[in-house]
Parts: structure tokens; C-alpha cells; sequence
């Protein structure tokens, strides 16, 4: 068995074979627009107050979500650019292992009427200075633990 890494590729659509039938009332633009906007990250804004040079300001903070499919791509909560692997054009998707190289958040204040959404950041330091939040040392240690092993496990495969 080859102990290489295996990268799945982009998911791709394959229609039903009932598709036709189900969608004649439709256009095939009008389908392809509905897939997208179910796969394509949203943008939300929550306010929070900031201290600034002593004084306390509202913060207008966007948070760029990642979508909660199975192979859907992981996207920077704070950019909203897709996460990818270093040496590799390959995009992290859930459901993967790379899933250990990022912090992910499930965000469900329900502020703002923002449904539950899954937020991925480069680490928990990277979460706390965008939403203004303090994650726990413990929370911060275990993630920090979990991202050396799997950063170590690619580095191992790499030099194979």
C-alpha cells in the first residue's frame, strides 16, 4: 500500500438521472445558480465594542463562513479566501484531515439573526483578535497540540 498522501479533488455535480424530470420547469442556469448559492460562503456582520486609544468604539466585524457540507472548501473566516495546502494547489476540505491544521469555531450567539455557522481561522489567537473574544489556555493548548502532530505527520510523509 502507498503510504503517499491521497488529495481528493474538487467535488464536482453529477446530475440524476431523474434531473430532467424533476427540473423541465427550470432553466439549466437557474439550477447551476441555486447549487452555487447553497456551496458558496456568506458574509455576516456582528458589531462589537472595541477599546481604541482609551475610548470604547462599535466595531463592524465581517465573518466569512464556511459552508457545513462533507468536501465543501474550508474558507479564512477573517479573508474569505479558501484555505490551500503549501507546496500544493490542493484546497482543505472538510472532512479531511486538514481539518487538524485549522481552529474551527462553530458560531451560535444569534446575534445579528446570523444562523449557526462554522468559522475556520489559521489558530485560536487568530479568532480571538477578530471577534473580540478570549478562547481558554486549555482549548488553546489542545489545538496547538493537535496542529504540531498533524503538521509533523506531513512532514513525515513529505520526506518520504
Amino acid at each position: 500500500m502507498d503510504d503517499n498522501i491521497t488529495y481528493v479533488s474538487t467535488p464536482t455535480y453529477i446530475p440524476s438521472m431523474y434531473e430532467e424530470t424533476i427540473y423541465s420547469n427550470y432553466s439549466k442556469r437557474s439550477i447551476d445558480k441555486k447549487r452555487d448559492s447553497i456551496n458558496t460562503p456568506q458574509v455576516y456582520t456582528i458589531t462589537r465594542i472595541v477599546e481604541d486609544k482609551d475610548k470604547k468604539v462599535k466595531k463592524q466585524i465581517k465573518l466569512h463562513n464556511t459552508p457545513q457540507f462533507l468536501h465543501s472548501h474550508m474558507i479564512n473566516a477573517v479573508t474569505g479566501i479558501p484555505y490551500y495546502n503549501d507546496k500544493k494547489s490542493i484546497r482543505y476540505i472538510l472532512g479531511t484531515e486538514q481539518e487538524d491544521d485549522i481552529f474551527k469555531v462553530k458560531f451560535l450567539s444569534g446575534e445579528n439573526k446570523i444562523p449557526p455557522i462554522l468559522l475556520c481561522y489559521d489558530s485560536p489567537e487568530q479568532y480571538e483578535k477578530h471577534t473580540q473574544c478570549v478562547v481558554s489556555s486549555s482549548v488553546k493548548e489542545l489545538w496547538h497540540n493537535k496542529n504540531m502532530i498533524y503538521r509533523r505527520k506531513m512532514l513525515k510523509r513529505q520526506s518520504k
